[in-house]
């Protein structure tokens, strides 16, 4: 049979393991999904920041063509003749050299710059191929099909590899494979007859990107937008930037929180089993009552106080409720850990991967900024490198003129950057020679600017110094550098500079999701060069000292009231410090995300399991509760023609409903007993009642004669100064009489019966002297048993009357009483003359007919034994002729006692 509790305890662990197991997945699947929305998301920024400096080498390779194809000297130069060998050969070597320092300036990134001619020319500057003339010349882009198809329609494009498949042989890379494999090619038109082709080897562009952090990236070709638009990042070059992470701390954070997860159920299972174990022996407590109540309906002695009785009522919530929130509070505890677990999993995963994110975005910030710095620095010293540029600062020659040489060379500054306010050209004295902004507060010499102490302590590199105020009032960056004559023999032939507009870092304004990231650009003495707050730049940041002062190159500060995280790294070229601050509430923007969505989780876990446990709660509790009703039922109806049902549970509660079907049962059954013995007890005090009439018609005055034979004896006494054969006699006689005073009373005990019987037997002895001997058998414990009053004195007269008188020997008469098989079993055996069988048949017979004459004082013992017990007593007659007879009755104790005890209540009554 299988029991309410292990189904309730087997239930509780299934239900648990689902929603445990359920729980932990729904909620670690939704926490490492929005881990991995908040990573896609700084991967893409850290994506956009990288293609920004990737970008910045794709484009100066655009400017390289811009620049060739504003120079009309060289142009002219190209598609110029010498007139002899030397002197074509001193033109070739003019034009690559011019090439080579172009090319040399942007290495190694910008692998070759070639211009080819519709002629079949081929001016090329490459390192490090080796390559012949006539090889060149076999790579000339009017001589190459594939890129004719590219350019179709088009003055400018980048290829992206392959450009064309490999024609190598085995064993041998083809010229084409060894320029072009695996390059991007940027070919643009500089006339009809002249295009450049420069390669960009896209594997060595790794280095710009590439740091000590967990962020990888992969530079993967993709068909360039056409025609090339502005502003898509690389992909306008047919280059796509993906970013990845190989995070081993963030994965060892993973694998711990999936142990703790297993760890977490296996303990909330163990915990939900000894919770169900001790709820479970709680929840049978209402059974136990009910049980109690059967306990006591089945000691009650009267009937009426089996109807008078009512059952103490449980209430018909209290199981189901106390199912319901049992499992509502194991169930709700338990989801609520394993989405604690996973939530603190997720938020210290999430601030562990920002906190990456945010330090390789400064780093990928600070590369940035020196790459456009640098961009412009590197295409204004491919300008000044020029040999016809250099003649002129060497040259003793008119001013004017110079100047007009000075703009041609300036007049596409923008290829700079939109960004530059001006530049400057300085002869050697440092006096100014040429600026691209005509202005009088523009006049003043390299000397009187504030670059120019820092400038005369440098060897050829370009510094870079913070200008709160240029002559112009403007707040710029201002670069410099000194021009060394690039002949045999270096020396100082001049000076440049630049001011770049702190515009040009306004890109840093981007957040990239992070609302109060803020960027600053300080000098090596803290003063702010760039910020948000453009209330900070041109002062110094209170902060510089001891966010750069510590071992770490991140840490938090409290800043302007703030809890802050702060991020600085050192720009190499300029020595300046880029620092980047962010709210440490900013770290925790993703776990509220995470908290969010497993709140909501949470909320429709906590719903359908509400839903789901108060079904299950109910199905658990409907037998009980049912039950409870039909006991209602039957207490109303008093018993009467209700019953509880068949319940087809097979736990305690079918068990219990099973008891109390029966006990019911049994209950009515006494009632109706009750009922038949009240009637049958009617019928006996009336048949009795005549019987009496009818012994007092045959006696005169028992009490008369009681009295009288007391008298007689007490005068027998005084003849004889004592007692003797006649005292006695009248003694046992006035016992006999006695009992005909009660002659009321239905029931006697044992004991006052066998006195009577004792009576009469003695002056049955006297009368027939020696010849009758009698034994007594009585067991011991019986004498206060009660019996019905005159079954035994009959009995013991018949067998005198009709067995022992006219027997000649010697007579015997056996008076036996038992207990057997709950029955009080009386016996009276003599050794008369015996009945022969028809007679005994004719006797029984008589026994069950009120109108026969004969044997009228054992039916009249049989009449009342059938109305007071009914088949539960008999009499039984048995004989063998000319040996013996007995005479036997047996009498149920417990009726007997009841029947005794209600003799007792009504003479109370009476």
């Amino acid at each position: 049979m299988s029991s309410i509790r292990s189904k309730l305890v087997t239930f509780t662990l299934l239900l648990g393991l689902i929603v445990y197991s359920s729980t932990a997945a729904v909620s670690y699947y939704l926490s490492l999904q929005k881990v991995g929305e908040e990573k896609a998301k700084q991967l893409a920024g850290i994506q956009e920041q990288a293609s920004l400096n990737i970008a910045t080498v794709f484009e100066q390779a655009e400017k390289i063509a811009l620049l060739l194809s504003e120079n009309n000297d060289l142009l002219n130069e190209v598609t110029g003749r010498g007139a002899d060998a030397l002197q074509e050969w001193s033109r070739v070597e003019s034009i690559e050299t011019n090439l080579f320092r172009m090319n040399l300036t942007f290495t190694p990134i910008i692998e070759s710059i070639q211009l080819s001619e519709k002629s079949g020319n081929v001016y090329v500057s490459a390192n490090p191929y080796f390559l012949t003339s006539d090889e060149w010349r076999t790579l000339n882009f009017f001589r190459l099909p594939q890129f004719y198809e590219a350019m179709a329609g088009r003055s400018e494009a980048w290829l992206p590899p392959p450009v064309f498949p490999s024609t190598g042989t085995v064993g041998r890379l083809s010229d084409q494979d060894v320029v072009f494999k695996d390059r991007f090619v940027y070919i643009k038109h500089l006339t009809n007859n002249i295009a450049v082709t420069i390669t960009v080897n896209y594997r060595s562009m790794q280095s710009l990107i590439a740091g000590d952090s967990v962020f990888r990236y992969e530079l993967q070709p993709v068909l360039p937008s056409n025609p090339p638009a502005k502003g898509e990042g690389t992909a306008r070059f047919g280059l796509a930037v993906v970013a990845s992470s190989e995070d081993s701390e963030g994965t060892r954070m993973t694998a711990n929180n999936r142990q703790a997860l297993l760890i977490a159920v296996l303990a909330l299972m163990l915990s939900t089993f000894a919770a169900a174990l001790l709820f479970v022996r709680g929840l049978m407590q209402p059974i136990a009552e009910i049980k109690r109540q059967i306990e006591d309906v089945k000691k009650f002695d009267t009937v009426s106080s089996v109807l008078n009785y009512r059952a103490g009522r449980i209430r018909p919530l209290s199981f189901r409720v106390k199912i319901f929130v049992f499992l509502a509070v194991v169930y709700v505890a338990g989801a609520s850990v394993l989405f604690t677990i996973n939530y603190a999993y997720a938020s210290r995963l999430i601030k562990h991967n920002l906190e990456q994110y945010y330090t390789e975005y400064v780093v990928q910030s600070g590369k940035w900024m020196e790459a456009t710095l640098r961009s412009s620095e590197q295409v204004l010293n491919t300008v000044v490198s020029d040999s016809k540029l250099q003649h002129f600062f060497t040259a003793a020659g008119s001013t004017d003129e110079m100047r007009n040489e000075f703009k041609k060379f300036f007049s596409y500054r923008h290829v700079l950057s939109k960004n530059i306010n001006y530049i400057n050209l300085y002869d050697s004295r440092g006096e100014l020679l040429f600026s691209t902004v005509n202005s009088f507060l523009n006049e003043g010499s390299i000397q009187t600017r504030n670059v120019y102490p820092s400038l005369q302590q440098t060897s050829g590199e370009t510094i870079y110094v913070n200008e709160n105020k240029d002559p112009f009032g403007d707040h710029v960056i201002t670069a410099a550098k000194k021009i060394y004559d690039s002949g045999s023999s270096p020396r100082i032939i001049g000076y440049y500079m630049f001011a770049v507009n702190e515009r040009e870092l306004e890109i840093m304004n981007n957040s990239f999701g992070l609302s109060s990231l803020d960027f600053l650009v300080t000098e090596s003495n803290g003063t702010v060069i760039y910020s948000k707050n453009k209330e900070l730049v041109g002062k110094p940041w209170p902060n510089y000292w001891t966010v750069t002062g510590g071992a770490s190159a991140i840490t938090e500060q409290k800043i302007d009231g703030r809890n802050t995280v702060v991020m600085h790294e050192e720009m190499n070229k300029t020595n300046w410090s880029f620092i980047s601050v962010i709210d440490s509430a900013e770290t925790f923007r993703g776990a509220k995300d995470v908290l969010l969505v497993n709140g909501f989780a949470l909320l429709a876990v906590l719903l359908t399991l509400f839903v789901l446990i108060y079904f299950m709660s109910r199905r658990i509790a409907r037998p009980m509760l049912e039950l409870n009703r039909h006991i209602r039922v039957v207490m109303d109806n008093k018993f009467e023609k209700t019953t509880v049902p068949v319940f087809a549970e097979k736990d305690e509660i079918g068990e219990l409903a099973a008891h109390i079907r029966a006990m019911i049962h049994k209950i009515q059954e006494q009632m109706h007993y009750i009922y038949d013995v009240e009637v049958r007890n009617r019928e006996i005090q009336l048949d009795y009642k005549k019987a009496e009439l009818s012994s007092l018609l045959q006696q005169i005055s028992p009490h008369f004669l009681y009295n009288t034979l007391e008298t007689i004896r007490w005068m027998s006494m005084e003849m004889t100064n004592g007692e003797n054969k006649v005292t006695r006699i009248i003694r046992a006689l006035s016992v006999y009489l006695r009992s005909g005073v009660h002659a009321g009373t239905r029931m006697v005990t044992v004991k006052e019966e066998l006195a009577h019987v004792r009576a009469y037997l003695y002056i049955q002895q006297i009368r027939l002297g020696g010849k009758l001997q009698i034994k007594w058998a009585v067991e011991d414990g019986l004498e206060q048993v009660p019996i019905v009053r005159f079954v035994l004195q009959p009995i013991v007269e018949n067998a005198l009357m009709h067995g022992i008188d006219g027997k000649e020997t010697q007579a015997y008469l056996l008076i036996r009483i038992v207990k057997k098989d709950g029955k009080l079993v009386i016996g009276v055996t003599d050794n008369g003359a015996g009945i022969e069988p028809e007679r005994l048949e004719a006797i029984h017979a008589n026994l069950k007919d009120d109108s026969a004459g004969e044997s009228v004082g054992l039916r009249n013992i049989s009449r009342r034994l059938s109305l007071l017990y009914g088949d539960e007593a008999y009499l039984r007659i048995e004989s063998v002729i000319g040996r013996w007879t007995r005479v036997s009755l047996a009498l149920p104790l417990k009726r007997n006692e009841e029947n005794g005890q209600m003799e007792q209540t009504a003479a109370s009554h009476e």
